[in-house]
């Protein structure tokens, strides 16, 4: 019995020093592993990879003309096409002995259109303001239509003017459109004196009725200009 007594001793003795000893070990904690992610640099692009930049500036675009309006009289077969200019001008004032402006377009005709009368007039309106010793002049174009306005170098004028120019034409269907052009001119002798012309409306009426007689000169078939006070 002594001897069973000892050894129960002796066994818990053991068993508190174990106890004892793992009590001073220190407290076991797993290292966090930190993972740091790399971007990778892009490739760097050679001189012969970049793409090329091109400064430029924004195309400029010429303004249009007026689009020139066109109407066909109601109760008649008379056609008017009317030509709107913004306007077309030419000055010739100080140094500046001569000028002159041109434009050229379609007059579009209503379709279909056709005329029975074989008259056509055009009404050119605008104006012209000129001294002694200068020149005024306008030539305008429809078709195959050619004349002349002119003021010549005794005329003194200042003021508005609207001519008819009366001519004969082809009776029955129209075609599409018309040609048209105008040119604007003035000259003055040396450095004294002004002359400016201006061109704002053309108005074309084909198959006109009631056609008036202009002052035509047969010879040069020239128009002498007529000034209203307007």
């Amino acid at each position: 019995m002594l001897w069973r007594g000892l050894l129960l001793l002796a066994v818990c003795g053991a068993c508190v020093v174990s106890v004892a000893s793992a009590a001073d070990l220190p407290a076991y904690h797993p290292k966090q592993t930190k993972v740091t992610i790399q971007k990778k640099p892009k490739p760097k692009m050679t001189s012969a990879e970049k793409p090329a930049v091109v400064k430029t500036r924004p195309a400029r675009v010429k303004t249009a003309t007026k689009v020139p309006q066109t109407d066909v009289q109601s109760g008649s077969e008379e056609v008017s096409l009317t030509w709107y200019l913004d306007p077309l001008v030419a000055n010739s004032d100080g140094v500046k002995r001569e000028d002159s402006a041109s434009v050229e377009t379609n007059l579009i005709v209503p379709q279909p259109a056709s005329i029975s009368n074989p008259t056509m007039i055009i009404e050119l309106t605008g104006h012209v303001v000129k001294t002694i010793k200068t020149t005024a002049r306008l030539d305008i174009r429809f078709g195959k239509t050619y004349r002349t306005v002119s003021w010549t170098s005794d005329d003194i004028k200042a003021g508005k003017f609207k001519i008819s120019l009366r001519e004969p034409m082809l009776v029955g269907a129209l075609p599409d459109y018309y040609p048209v052009s105008a040119l604007a001119f003035v000259t003055k002798d040396g450095t004294d004196g002004a002359a400016m012309i201006s061109l704002e409306k053309v108005v074309v009426r084909l198959g006109a009725a009631d056609a008036a007689q202009a002052q035509k000169d047969p010879a040069t078939s020239e128009v002498t200009g007529s000034i209203s006070a307007d």
